[in-house]
Parts: structure tokens; C-alpha cells; sequence
């Protein structure tokens, strides 16, 4: 498929707006992946390219942040990023298989879905934004290995298969099995993402699902997008900004699904 320049701006502003709403609160895929349906591009290429741009975002997010790492007390969880580790490259793998052989059909549908259980996630943020206290474990429990293997492996099939806010995910995941405390657990997020996006790229690069074209606007846009993301959010209270980006997820599904009607 050809891009005109018009197409290409519209992708990289697109992809701009999903990656700053993203950096302020997970979820840029929610936008990203339905606007690139919207371009007319395939639906595997559409999440492989999202997943291939965000990849970039994430470690740029971890090479400067890098220094906090004794700050936030992340040594201590190490561990479990490195039990997850294969699994997360083996779900991953086996994720953007799927991927590659769903109808595109099927996939629309299957990204719509997601897109709206996201929708559904962040109207309710909106009226319920109270963070959640939780009491931090000194020590890990019994069999958490165990624990990290399966979550690993299905943080990268879902990686692989949609990544559309797999972070969200991967935080609800630690927090609920390892209890670990928001800060800590934010930092340990973005390492097992860099993994399992970074192993679900190299999957789609090897399946000739990354366009370069688009990467080319889109990898731009997602580094762009972080510092953009800290200056609007210093500046817009979170429910507005969370009003807004449902009110233009809602507005592109609807465009998706009476356009395949």
C-alpha cells in the first residue's frame, strides 16, 4: 500500500495524539490502532506498526529514567521481570503468529472490541480516579515463580495477538499478584513491556508486517509524543484529557463500524 503525504501526516499526527494520551495514562493504541484502520491499512499491519512505533516510546522512556531505578527500590523485583522474561518473548512469538494468519475481518472486529473495552475503562476513570492504596509486600509470595511464568506468557501473547494497553495489564497483573507498591510497580511495567513489545516487533519484522514508510512518521511521533504528553498534562486536568480522548476513541469506532456495515 502507498501513502500520500496527506495520509502520512494524518498517521503521524494521529499517532502523536494516541502516544501523548498514553504517556499521561496508558492506552495510545485504544486511538492509534482504529485511526490506522480508518487510513485504510490492513488490520495486522495496523497493530504490528503501532506495537513496532511503541516499542521506541518505551525505551526511550526507560533510558531516561534509567537513574531512578535505585530510587524507586526496583532491585528488588528484578527477579520477576527475569522469571518472565521467556515467557514473555515465547507468548509474544506465538502471539504475532496468530496475528499474521487471523482474517482481517476478524481482527477489525477483534480490535474494535478491545478499543471499546478500553472506551468502557476510561469513562469509568474518569468518575472513579481514586488511586488505589496498597499494603507492599516485604517478600514475595510462595511459588511466585510460578506466578511470573503464566503472567509472562500471557502479557506477550497478548502483545503479540493486540498490545492495545497491554501496560494497564501488566500493572493490574503485579499489583494484584505480587502486591507490589504503584511507584515501584510503574518502573518494573515498563521493563517487562520494553521485553514482551520489544520480542512482539522483532515477531512482526520477521512475519514482513512493519512497513518502513510508516515507521518512518510514526517512530518520530511516539518520541515526540512523551515530551508533549508532560507539558499538556501540567497543564489540563486528567478528566478532561480523559474526556477527550473518549469522546475521539468513541468517534473513530463509530466511523469503523458503520463504515463496515
Amino acid at each position: 500500500m502507498e501513502y500520500d503525504f496527506l495520509g502520512l501526516l494524518y498517521i503521524f499526527f494521529a499517532t502523536v495524539l494516541g502516544e501523548t494520551f498514553g504517556t499521561m495514562f496508558g492506552g495510545g493504541s485504544f486511538f492509534i490502532q482504529p485511526a490506522l484502520l480508518a487510513a485504510g491499512i490492513e488490520a495486522n499491519k495496523a497493530v504490528a506498526n503501532d506495537i513496532g512505533a511503541a516499542v521506541f516510546a518505551n525505551f526511550t522512556f526507560l533510558w531516561f529514567y534509567r537513574k531512578q531505578e535505585k530510587q524507586l527500590s526496583f532491585s528488588q523485583y528484578k527477579s520477576i521481570a527475569l522469571w518472565m522474561a521467556p515467557t514473555l518473548v515465547i507468548g509474544a512469538f506465538i502471539g504475532g503468529n496468530i496475528l499474521y494468519f487471523l482474517p482481517d475481518h476478524i481482527l477489525k472486529w477483534m480490535i474494535i472490541f478491545i478499543c471499546g473495552c478500553g472506551l468502557i475503562y476510561t469513562f469509568m476513570k474518569i468518575y472513579n480516579n481514586v488511586p488505589e492504596k496498597l499494603e507492599t509486600k516485604k517478600d514475595l509470595e510462595n511459588h511466585w515463580q510460578f506466578y511470573a511464568v503464566l503472567l509472562g506468557l500471557a502479557i506477550g501473547l497478548y502483545d503479540g495477538l493486540s498490545g492495545a494497553g497491554s501496560g494497564i495489564l501488566i500493572i493490574l497483573g503485579l499489583t494484584l499478584i505480587f502486591k507490589i507498591d504503584m511507584k515501584t510497580v510503574l518502573a518494573l511495567a515498563n521493563v517487562i513491556s520494553a521485553i514482551s513489545l520489544g520480542a512482539a516487533a522483532l515477531t512482526f519484522l520477521y512475519l514482513g508486517l512493519l512497513s518502513f514508510e510508516l515507521l518512518t512518521v510514526m517512530v518520530p511521533a511516539a518520541l515526540l509524543a512523551g515530551a508533549f504528553g508532560a507539558k499538556v498534562a501540567s497543564i489540563i486536568p486528567e478528566k478532561a484529557l480523559r474526556l477527550i480522548y473518549g469522546v475521539l476513541v468513541l468517534t473513530l469506532m463509530v466511523y469503523l463500524i458503520f463504515s463496515d456495515l
